[in-house]
């Protein structure tokens, strides 16, 4: 078996000292990644994606959802007055909370219905 030479052992250990830069770089920017995608803007972007505008900043998005709602509230006055009263019960921060998980749960199920 052959020695190694003092020169193979700088090289080999220069070698090791940029493999382990190179791996503290990746995880850095895997680190970052997370950061950016556990914002609460693309957090709500995936749960909600029609919710927020676009990037060029056209706000039409917000626009549509008033009027799908506004849809909604002539369509079905029934459910709307319900809503409003249940809400109005239970206070602003549960009704927040409750409205929060409506819209989760309304999404999961599409989502569930276009996998179908």
């Amino acid at each position: 078996m052959k020695r190694q030479t003092a020169s193979d052992r700088v090289v080999r250990k220069a070698l090791l000292q940029a493999r382990a830069q190179i791996q503290r770089y990746e995880v850095t920017l895997g680190v970052q990644q997370v950061q950016a995608s556990l914002t609460p803007r693309s957090l709500i972007a995936q749960v909600l994606p029609g919710l927020l505008p676009s990037q060029t900043g056209s706000g039409s998005a917000f626009v549509q959802a008033g009027e799908q709602l506004a849809g909604w509230y002539t369509r079905y006055p029934g459910v709307a007055s319900a809503a409003t009263w249940v809400l109005g019960r239970i206070g602003k921060g549960r009704a927040l909370t409750a409205v929060g998980v409506a819209l989760a749960v309304g999404q999961a199920m599409s989502m569930a219905r276009r996998r179908r």
